[in-house]
């Protein structure tokens, strides 16, 4: 007896995976979501007619979801769908424009519709299809991508923002606000961005002293110290486009800032960008190479290192970016070259890259690092820095490069189904 229940286990185990597998293959498709700025879970657990797979290499269908911000401060939704095995080939592609009126649950809940709508094309020859209905909701709205010609905001968009934080305790306190005033204003052949934003960092320390006083005698008073830090900032951009390749425009800049010595500082940069893709193919890359000229005018707090209190500088600046979103994962790189006309000696280089790649089933490593080389700060001041503004960070120091990064990875190894959500606890 005890021999057939052996028997009887082993051709269990060996025929088990056969039999789902053979159930997986007519009932249903495996499904890998790759969904980078949406809630994967969600859709997981909305979406039941499919087996979602925890991998790539395990699933029939790849659905790769990009977000990108439109013009009116919505979000356009690329929903790519990239057939595997028997599905090799057969890819297509869905797109929708969640407008910023939208919820978060409206915005997540359009993602599943959408994906459950693509997702039918590849059930045709599965056992799953007959359960499936089709429901029309003749009371719904058609949600319009583009401005009404009779819309009396004109396709502009404003944003105030405004908040502040503090915490302290006996001896010190520290308070911080920061505020923003935004307006944009995108079309197909016009981008305008006014941003306003500035911040104040404030610190007090109170400790205790003896002083003698009037009459001769020992006393203690409480001495309380405030230190400052702000920076107030404008920010403005004009852009036409040209073709599919092609923009030209203008930035302006206006900042002030305890930190980095500057009372004020105005300043206007034409520049010319070329992107080597289509404008359109942003959401999965994008090469360009931008080209600008910054003409400024500083007024300094105090003398600065060069003996300057106030200066007109002209700079050119060119600013190469990568950046490719793909199911493999990502890579962003960037360079920036500037140098001052007056001297070109005075100049910076920065480096920045960021890359997450799937190696092989289950695992996927990650890197980020930046570097400079810093030739120009013409702001710093003569008299150098006290004990106090260098240990609270009050004044930016000399220094001829900065550098950091990160590195990781991730593996994950087990049951390649992901169905169940189990949000308990």
């Amino acid at each position: 007896m005890s021999r057939l229940l052996l028997v009887s286990t082993i051709l269990l185990f060996l025929v088990s995976p056969t039999l789902i597998a053979q159930s997986s293959g007519t009932e249903t498709i495996s499904v890998f979501l790759d969904c980078r700025g949406c809630s994967e879970r969600f859709v997981q657990t909305e979406i039941e007619f499919v087996n979602f797979v925890r991998d790539q290499s395990d699933a029939d269908l790849h659905i790769f979801v990009v977000l990108q911000r439109t013009g009116s401060g919505g979000w356009e939704h690329t929903i790519q769908f990239i057939g595997y095995k028997d599905l090799e080939g057969e890819d297509r592609l869905l797109k929708f424009i969640s407008p910023e009126s939208d919820t978060n649950d409206e915005m997540r809940n359009k993602l599943v519709q959408y994906i459950k709508l693509g997702l039918i094309p590849y059930l045709t020859e599965k056992d799953v299809l007959a359960r499936l209905d089709l429901n029309f909701n003749k009371n719904g709205l058609i949600v319009q991508s583009t401005a009404p010609e009779d819309d009396p905001w004109k396709q502009w968009i404003f944003e105030i923002e405004a908040g502040s934080n503090f915490n302290g305790e006996e001896s010190q306190k520290r308070f911080n606000f920061n505020g923003e005033i935004s307006a944009n204003h995108t079309t197909e052949d016009w981008k305008i961005r006014i941003n306003n934003w500035g911040n104040l960092n404030r610190r007090s320390f109170t400790e205790t002293e003896e002083r003698v006083n009037a009459q001769g005698d020992t006393v203690e008073v409480e001495v309380t110290e405030i230190f400052d830090i702000y920076n107030l900032n404008h920010f403005g951009l004009v852009a036409k486009t040209i073709n599919d390749h092609w923009s030209a425009g203008f930035y302006t800049r206006i900042r002030s800032s305890s930190r980095d010595n500057l009372d004020v500082r105005f300043g206007l940069t034409p520049a010319l960008e070329y992107s080597l893709f289509p404008y359109d193919e942003f959401t999965r890359r994008e090469v360009t190479a931008r080209l600008g000229v910054v003409a400024s005018y500083s007024y300094y707090t105090e003398q600065t290192i060069f003996l300057k209190t106030e200066e007109f500088l002209l700079r050119p600046e060119l600013d190469l970016r990568a950046d490719f979103t793909q199911p493999w994962g990502g890579f962003e790189a960037g360079v920036e070259l500037g140098a001052f006309v007056h001297d070109l000696s005075k100049n910076r280089v920065e480096l920045q890259t960021e890359l997450n790649v799937r190696v092989f089933r289950g695992f996927s490593v990650f890197f980020s690092g930046f570097y400079s080389l810093i030739n120009d700060q013409l702001f710093l001041p003569a008299g150098g820095s006290t004990s106090e503004e260098l240990l609270l960070n009050l004044q930016s120091q000399s220094t001829s490069y900065e550098f950091g990064g990160s590195i990781g990875f991730e593996f994950s190894f087990g049951s390649i189904y992901n169905n169940v959500i189990n949000p308990r606890l």
